[in-house]
């Protein structure tokens, strides 16, 4: 409700200080990830933050977006069982399955008074088209959002093409583990030029270009005059400056074309970049 106390992380999901901030007009927090640390979530900043109950809301995206980076189960579970039942605790698990099994928080969730997990299938599970999700919560929290959800949120054709995606955990796994290697070989060829990539556990990598190439912004542009779409990470916080670069990763073909686009624009007037790239 409006003039609640939110803490977020940043950078993070836009969408979600929009809504609190913008929309429902509460009074909105940032726990700021640091470049040093891999933009990674320290578990002890987090639980220093909220322990004496000042947030109605916490927000936690994990892995986050668009870091990459993950705090395990084990670590993130053992913090949020500390935080005072009066701060609900959103946690966004997107891409959780790219972290590997057993690292969801939803039966965690479900056990507990004050933690929801929301669940997107439209990334781990190329869904997006149909706009599926799901959410596990305490059945006094889920009955709440069930009274404010509106009728027909999902429809049938997203429900049965949800259903046969979590019947077939072997096809997922396998693309999983092809994303992985995916993702090193294209971190690997990014770094060659220069880039300073974070290391990440999903189906992106987020990129601080070189000083002496073109900021994100131009970067960004120029690419997509190729046809090769980065995301200029500083649109998502300030926090990541104006030379951050949010790149997907694709099957070999297009990492390769992705690479070649970028050397061009960055190695143009560059010495940073491997000569053997």
């Amino acid at each position: 409700m409006p003039g609640s106390r939110v803490l977020l992380l940043d950078p993070s999901y836009g969408e979600y200080g929009h809504v609190t901030e913008r929309v429902v007009g509460c009074h909105v927090d940032r726990l700021k990830l640091l470049r040093e640390e891999n933009y990674q979530l320290n578990p002890d900043a987090l639980e220093a933050r909220v322990m004496d109950g000042r947030y109605d809301l916490v927000a936690i995206v994990n892995p986050n977006s668009p870091t990459g980076q993950h705090v395990p189960r084990n670590v993130i579970e053992s913090v949020l069982s500390r935080i005072p039942a009066a701060t609900r605790l959103w946690v966004d698990e997107t891409y959780v399955d790219y972290a590997g099994a057993g690292q969801s928080l939803e039966s965690f969730a479900a056990s507990s008074q004050n933690v929801v997990v929301c669940k997107s299938m439209s990334k781990v599970y190329a869904l997006s088209g149909v706009r599926a999700a799901y959410a596990c919560a305490p059945p006094r929290i889920a009955a709440r959002l069930r009274e404010i959800s509106p009728p027909w949120a999902v429809s049938l054709p997203a429900q049965v093409a949800a259903v046969r995606a979590l019947e077939d955990p072997e096809y997922y796994a396998a693309r999983y583990r092809e994303t992985h290697q995916l993702r090193e070989s294209l971190a690997a060829a990014l770094r060659a030029l220069g880039l300073d990539v974070i290391p990440a556990v999903a189906n992106f990598l987020l990129c601080h270009l070189p000083e002496n190439a073109p900021d994100a912004a131009t970067v960004s542009r120029r690419c997509r005059e190729q046809g090769i779409y980065l995301r200029d990470a500083g649109e998502i916080s300030s926090v990541l400056g104006s030379r951050a670069v949010r790149v997907a990763v694709k099957d070999n073909e297009t990492n390769r074309r992705i690479v070649q686009v970028i050397r061009e624009i960055v190695c143009a007037n560059s010495k940073s970049c491997d000569p053997a790239c």
